[in-house]
């Protein structure tokens, strides 16, 4: 009985899980087919966006004001673009509502929502060469204008017609 104990013991004591781990935050496995670089993510249940390696280390970490959207970019300059999911009247699979950009130092330089009764960023967003962003959302337009463009009156549901628009924002000041 004690060998067994002491077997036991042993295995324990030798278990990965108890070895000190280098890793700091997301990443299990490392192998050849990993692609050399970096990884960018933003966990669903967290106002975190990270930055690791391929080994697991983090190289930064930024935080928002919000639970993370559907996307997130590092920019050439250290910048978080970075879509926040915030709730208003209308909301759907993909919804963002807000569009931050965080300094690599995590200071919030820019902000905007756009999520009410009228609009609502969803998705993706795009940076362009100028500095300007793209933003896809959802548009609240009147039924008889669906209707007129031939939706069917009985398809239309209480929160009425969200038809898809991209606009284009300029960055001033922090909003």
């Amino acid at each position: 009985m004690r060998s067994y104990i002491f077997l036991f013991i042993s295995l324990w004591l030798s278990s990965p899980s108890l070895q000190g781990q280098n890793q700091t935050v997301g990443l299990f496995v490392n192998d050849s087919l990993s692609f050399n670089g970096y990884t960018l993510f933003a966990p669903v249940s967290s106002r975190k966006t990270y930055l690791i390696d391929n080994c697991g280390y983090k190289i930064n970490e930024w935080t928002s004001t919000a639970n993370p959207g559907m996307s997130a970019y590092l920019l050439e300059d250290g910048t978080l673009l970075r879509a926040g999911r915030v709730f208003a009247s209308f909301s759907a699979g993909g919804s963002g509502g807000l569009i931050e950009m965080i300094s690599w130092e995590d200071e919030l330089l820019w902000s905007y929502r756009i999520a009410d009764d009228t609009m609502h960023q969803h998705h993706d967003l795009s940076i362009l060469p100028n500095g300007n962003i793209l933003a896809i959302v959802w548009e609240n337009r009147p039924d008889e204008e669906a209707i007129l463009a031939g939706r069917d009156p009985s398809s239309i549901g209480n929160m009425g017609v969200w038809f898809e628009k991209i606009i284009e924002l300029k960055p001033v000041g922090t909003n």
